[in-house]
């Protein structure tokens, strides 16, 4: 790493810098340099389990052998994708299984129910 980065940048930060140039090579098809960034945001930051998640991805045996991940690591990662979740989930990748399920139960209540009676439906 940069002597200036090692020296002056606390070591979360650090993690994220190294992290962001990791995904740079990784998108750019640069997997060897992708792997010594995110190796490097792992060292400087240990229980961040970006580094270690994108390291498996790219075969790192090490990183393929992590069998859990900080709780804070996955807290963040599920809080911030929760804001994006319909949109990507929906409308990017055209999810519907919430709609099949909906449809369902609105057939099986009509044609079960013609007397009016309220019907509970266990899922």
């Amino acid at each position: 790493s940069h002597p200036i980065v090692s020296e002056y940048v606390r070591p979360d930060v650090r993690a994220d810098l190294f992290s962001n140039a990791g995904i740079r090579h990784k998108v750019r098809g640069e997997t060897k340099e992708a792997v010594r960034y995110f190796r490097a945001a792992a060292e400087a930051n240990p229980d961040d389990g970006h580094a270690l998640v994108q390291l498996a991805s790219l075969g790192d045996r090490d990183a393929a052998g992590v069998s859990e991940l900080s709780d804070d690591y996955v807290s963040s990662l599920f809080d911030g994708y929760s804001e994006r979740f319909e949109k990507e989930l929906v409308g990017d990748l055209g999810y519907r299984g919430h709609e099949i399920v909906a449809d369902g139960i609105v057939r099986h209540w009509v044609r079960s129910d013609s007397d009016g009676d309220v019907v509970a439906v266990d899922l």
